[in-house]
């Protein structure tokens, strides 16, 4: 194999990559980012899809394929816990997508309506 195609595939395998660069959201600004805004998410492996609002006083109201739910949300360390749930790290795609990740890849995209309840 020629030098110029090992480093033009080598180039091709790497670029994908950079598509994926991401940050893990800080405790402050899951705060900031989820307190008093709602959102719209879809898991990624299941068939499992929703709205949820987090208020500013800890309680959440979301829907889950269509049944409404409600329950609580507080923020610990740098992880957001949710009372259906359990604790998990949020990452930040940059482009107003945000990921929860099973630490291979991401099953769960986050992605904010807006301000205030809008249920």
């Amino acid at each position: 194999m020629r030098i110029t195609n090992i480093i033009a595939i080598t180039g091709l395998l790497c670029f994908p990559l950079s598509g994926f660069a991401s940050e893990t959201l800080n405790g402050d600004q899951l705060k900031e980012t989820f307190s008093g805004n709602t959102f719209q998410w879809q898991h990624l492996l299941k068939s499992m899809y929703g709205k949820t609002y987090y208020a500013a006083d800890g309680t959440l109201t979301g829907t889950l394929n269509g049944s409404k739910r409600e329950g609580t949300w507080h923020i610990s360390g740098n992880e957001i816990c949710l009372s259906w749930g359990k604790c998990i790290p949020i990452e930040s795609d940059g482009n107003g997508n945000y990921y929860k990740s099973n630490g291979f890849k991401r099953v769960l995209r986050i992605k904010k309506l807006g301000d205030g309840n809008l249920l």
